[in-house]
Formats: C-alpha cells, structure tokens, sequence
C-alpha cells in the first residue's frame, strides 16, 4: 500500500461556512479571513473546526 498525500482544500470563507453549515462535502478545507487560518475537518461529517494564526500550523492540525 502507497502512502498518499491529500491536501486540504482552500476555499472562501462563505463556501466554508455553507460546508460547515451543511457537514457536506466531506474532506479538509483552510480559508483566510482577517489574518486569521480557519481550518476544517470533515472527513466523517463531523465539523471540527479551530483557528490558528499561521497556514503552517493549520495544515499541521488537519494531518
């Protein structure tokens, strides 16, 4: 078995709110707003969400 890589998706900020609202798509997703990096996990329809001030940590907690 191969491992892959699977980035989160960045997207705008009311798509992230529409797919937190929704729990759908399934995945990871980042946005942007007002110097701030809200990450998203919702790889099981479960919407974990947390916020952090540089992209390298986001990408590091949705791991």
């Amino acid at each position: 078995m191969t491992n892959l890589l699977v980035l989160p998706i960045i997207i705008k900020n009311d798509k992230l709110q529409r797919i937190i609202d929704a729990r759908k798509p399934l995945g990871r997703f980042i946005s942007y707003q007002k110097d701030i990096w809200i990450a998203v996990d919702n790889r099981r329809g479960y919407v974990h969400k947390k916020q952090f001030e540089t992209l390298h940590e986001a990408l590091t907690w949705l791991k």
